[in-house]
């Protein structure tokens, strides 16, 4: 809790430092000390949003990708598994569903790297899929 305070007051610092000082080596290493911390921390809590807020922030400010590919690369083996994990869905409405959230992590992956994956075309092609199978045959309800 005592490092993730610091971490918020060390954000609330930099946010505070004139636009040149950011831009700087010594800003730019400032940002990365406190981002890629936060992002790490995020994935261990598996708070998806977080991690990928954090290292967009940490790009935004001029952290090299290559910094950021730890934690990226951790938000990307969980869409690849939400994926995979929804082909195995028998149901095209829950498969529907478990694409739905591996679109969120696809998005989530893509918004924290500034790079687009082909996965996440094929994912929604695949979730026009399923809702079309979904659409044609409707469960029925009891009244």
């Amino acid at each position: 809790m005592q490092r993730q305070r610091r971490l918020d007051d060390a954000e609330a610092a930099l946010g505070a430092a004139s636009v040149e000082w950011r831009q700087s080596p010594v800003g730019v290493e400032a940002a990365e000390r406190i981002y890629v911390p936060r992002a790490a921390a995020a994935i261990a809590r598996l708070d998806w949003r977080l991690a990928a807020d954090n290292l967009a922030a940490a790009r935004k400010a001029g952290v090299a990708i290559e910094r950021l590919s730890p934690s990226a690369e951790s938000l990307r083996r969980e869409a690849t598994r939400r994926t995979r994990a929804a082909v195995t869905m028998t149901s095209a409405a829950k498969r529907f569903s478990t694409r739905l959230e591996a679109e969120q992590s696809w998005t989530q992956w893509e918004r924290a790297t500034g790079a687009t994956s082909p996965e996440l075309i094929g994912l929604r092609t695949s979730m026009a899929a399923d809702l079309h199978d979904a659409e044609r045959h409707p469960r029925r309800t009891s009244s």
